[in-house]
């Protein structure tokens, strides 16, 4: 049932607000209906947002009242322009029924996927699920924004959390127990990826076409033709292939079996090659391959040496973590297709002067409002899809719009008109967020010049080889088909670009014989099709459709170029650096290569049988191989649990009933945690103060500020500092010290201060604070009750204790 009303509940926002967004995005033939959902539920959390941090107390009654708004909105603009409404709803109902279904079925398939495996924890792969669903449970439960730090009594999340925010309004709305919430969530953002990822990669296709054919092509009046196969290639590539990670790991593997010990390091390449068939013929024999559960779905993200992390959208997904680059994907792609929408328009918005303007007013609304929440959803991609929409704006303003007229000269009219546009995107997409801008305060905002190990070429095609060879067949096939219809004399119209195409060359040339100089072997790589990419973005009479489509192309390779140059200071190495860019990088290239791959495959007729050939036999290899990661991994990680035994269900608790632990040579058995947190959930009131034994990061500490979203005096250590690095001080370290001597101690006068100044209401003493503190310590809590404490469960070894008021 929570499945059935939160799927629906997401499709009645997205039905409230198409006649808005059909507004605002005139650009893209489908007017933007597959993002409406995504509009939708961005528009509840951010009215929450607003009023919560306006000291407004955000109850499920008030999130009501911002729904029914948002309804009754979309119904009176619906009825203001109905017939226009009825019109497109007779022209594209096909087409958005269409996008239902594709959404539905990678809804359902991830829900299938959750359902398999849905627990929250793992003992060596659990990630960063508990600080994901910590901070989800305390943003649910707080009443005010920003929301208070369950993993930091006293003090508000110093993160960007605002992503919680749009999930977690739903949820706490519709009253679904966050534990099952988590599992339909993730499912429901998987559908709303692969239905953005369509939408561009069918609108990107149709408007290539048009501009080719006219609007009158047979193509472009078929449900399903080119336009539809480039859709769902686009979703495919971005949202379910994974890179060749497992190719290698496949061949690696069977090549150490075959060794048989023998050095796999300055090996020849026959030696590798025998090796890898002789362990093909030891698997034959059923001898299992040397690999570690996990292995299938993890390895794929460590295709680096080193500490880079390499993830892609299916990984995300399928590891599971509600992280924040998780939760920003489809507004990533949201935002590209509003630039999209910008350009395909020509930044005109209807045809009568009214409707321009009020679609002009929706329009950067919308875009300051969607690019702007990228800043508190996910930092890292807020300033590359803001410079992103920047550039489309100045290339449409320039070649399409009108000066302003209180200038003579049109080309100065023409640079206030862009300036002025961009501002105004600038300036909405950072007031809107003042609340979070305000208050948020990372600690590690300086880059600096990397010079630790660069990728080497090997793992680069790892993890890109695939977009490669289809970026690389594509801008082979565009400039022979170029300079088929083009004699020499044509040549002269690229003269006005001729000084731009020197100098860019020449800055490229020196560029790359530097980064040659610093071991940068990628740039041999990303600059000569980045170099490629400007040629074909400068040919004349290119479409702008594909010059948006080379653009996409050429700034994730840089991109990829980048993450071997800097890093951030403080972090750890460039890890974060390279897992944020290369993501970016994956989307960007993947919402290009889906148009791409369907443009090569239907003109194949025009090739030579041996053309033909070199295209598809390693096509389909590398797709094979790409798709051994959903194949391998998805099975991997359906199996890879901490009990095989556990219930397939979709809450993310149940794995604690029949589940134990063995930490600090002591067995944890998980039922008492479980019923103890459930007592919580279902007895205490409003978020006091909760403290629990600690436990280093990703075990089995702070089980109750996790599961409850309760305020802890300090959760895990490393990321609490990472997050209050802004203070400089050692107050993190201090709380986790202070945890473990209130547990250790006999002195009562520390005890009763420690309470007073966490101000600590509820005290766990279970299985889990015995392992980490034997001794005397613990016999205080028991001498103690009914003096500082009283005890109000109690279920097998597990007590909470409530404290006394002073």
């Amino acid at each position: 049932m929570a499945v059935i009303v939160f799927y629906l509940f997401s499709f009645i926002l997205g039905l409230a607000v198409y006649p808005f967004i059909r507004l605002a995005l005139p650009g893209l033939e489908d007017k933007g209906y597959a993002f409406s959902r995504l509009l939708g539920l961005l528009l509840l959390g951010y009215f929450a947002f607003v009023l919560g941090s306006a000291g407004i107390f955000v109850t499920r009654k008030l999130l009501l009242g911002i729904f029914v708004a948002i309804v009754l909105a979309g119904l009176v603009l619906g009825f203001l322009k109905r017939k226009d409404f009825a019109r497109e709803l007779a022209q594209n109902w096909k087409r958005y029924l269409i996008i239902e279904l594709i959404g539905l079925a990678a809804f359902l398939f991830f829900l299938w996927v959750r359902y398999q495996n849905p627990d929250l924890w793992h003992p060596f792969k659990g990630g960063e699920k508990p600080m994901d669903f910590s901070y989800l449970n305390a943003v649910i439960k707080s009443t005010v924004f920003p929301p208070y730090d369950p993993w930091f009594a006293g003090g508000y999340i110093n993160y960007y959390y605002f992503g919680f925010v749009i999930l977690g309004m739903p949820i706490k709305l519709l009253g679904i127990i966050p534990a099952v919430a988590y599992n339909i969530v993730l499912p429901l953002w998987y559908a709303l990826l692969v239905m953005g990822a369509y939408s561009v990669g069918w609108n990107l296709t149709r408007r290539i076409i048009a501009g080719k054919k006219g609007e009158d092509s047979p193509e472009l009046q078929k449900l399903f033709g080119q336009p539809f196969w480039a859709g769902l290639w686009t979703a495919l590539l971005l949202a379910f292939l994974g890179n060749l990670g497992n190719l290698k790991l496949l061949t690696d593997t069977l090549a150490s079996m075959g060794a048989a010990g023998a050095l796999m390091e300055g090996a020849s390449v026959f030696q590798k090659i025998g090796w890898f068939f002789k362990g093909f013929g030891m698997v034959l024999q059923d001898i299992p391959m040397p690999l570690y559960p996990g292995d299938w779905y993890w390895m794929a993200s460590r295709t680096i040496p080193g500490e880079a992390i390499t993830e892609f959208p299916y990984f995300t997904f399928l590891y599971a973590d509600l992280h924040a680059h998780l939760i920003a994907m489809p507004f990533v792609i949201f935002s590209v297709a509003w630039g999209m929408s910008f350009l395909f328009s020509h930044g005109k918005w209807a045809e009568n002067q009214k409707d321009n303007r009020i679609g002009f007013i929706f329009s950067l609304v919308l875009g300051g409002l969607l690019i702007g929440a990228l800043k508190p959803i996910n930092t890292w991609d807020s300033y590359t899809f803001l410079l992103f929409n920047l550039f489309i704006m100045g290339y449409t303003g320039w070649r399409y719009m009108e000066p302003v007229k209180f200038v003579k000269n049109p080309k100065l009219g023409k640079v206030i008109t862009i300036a002025g546009l961009m501002l105004v995107l600038v300036v909405l997409s950072s007031v809107l967020y003042t609340p979070f801008n305000r208050n948020f305060h990372p600690g590690y905002s300086q880059l600096g010049f990397w010079t630790g190990d660069r990728t080497p070429l090997k793992s680069y095609f790892t993890h890109w080889g695939l977009l490669l060879f289809i970026v690389l067949f594509w801008y082979l096939w565009e400039t022979y088909q170029w300079l088929a219809v083009t004699p020499l004399s044509a040549l002269k119209k690229l003269e006005p670009h001729r000084r731009l195409l020197t100098v860019s060359g020449i800055v490229l040339l020196v560029l790359l014989i530097i980064l040659l100089l610093l071991k940068v072997s990628v740039a041999i790589i990303v600059l000569p099709l980045c170099l490629w990419s400007l040629v074909l973005i400068l040919k004349p009479d290119q479409s702008d459709a594909k010059r948006l489509a080379f653009f996409m192309i050429a700034t994730a390779l840089l991109e990829t170029l980048v993450v071997e140059l800097v890093y951030l200071v403080g972090d750890i190495g460039r890890m974060n650096v390279v897992f944020k860019l290369y993501m970016q990088a994956w989307l960007l290239l993947t919402l290009a290569l889906g148009t791409a791959l369907v443009a090569l495959w239907n003109d194949q007729h025009k090739w030579t049988l041996r053309t033909q050939l070199i295209f598809q036999i390693p096509l389909i290899l590398l797709v094979a191989s790409a798709l051994l990661f959903p194949l391998m991994g998805t099975t991997d990680k359906i199996n890879d649990r901490i009990d095989v035994n556990a219930p397939k269900t979709l809450d993310g608790m149940q794995y604690m009933q029949t589940s134990s632990y063995y930490d600090m040579g002591v067995a944890i058995p998980f039922w008492e945690d479980y019923a103890a947190i459930r007592w919580m959930q279902d007895n205490i009131q409003g978020s006091p103060v909760i403290v629990e034994g600690q436990a280093y990061e990703y075990r089995w500490g702070n089980r109750y500020t996790i599961y409850t979203g309760l305020p802890g005096v300090v959760g895990w250590n490393y990321h609490q500092r990472q997050q209050r690095a802004i203070l400089q001080t050692n107050e993190v370290q201090n709380r986790v010290d202070a945890v473990d001597k209130f547990y250790m101690t006999d002195d009562l006068n520390y005890v009763r201060s420690f309470l007073k100044k966490y101000e600590v209401s509820y005290i766990v003493v279970g299985r889990l604070e015995q392992a980490f503190y034997p001794g005397g310590g613990l016999g205080k809590f028991a001498a103690q009750e009914g003096i500082l404490w009283d005890e109000v469960y109690r279920n097998g070894e597990t007590v909470i204790y409530q404290v006394r008021l002073p």
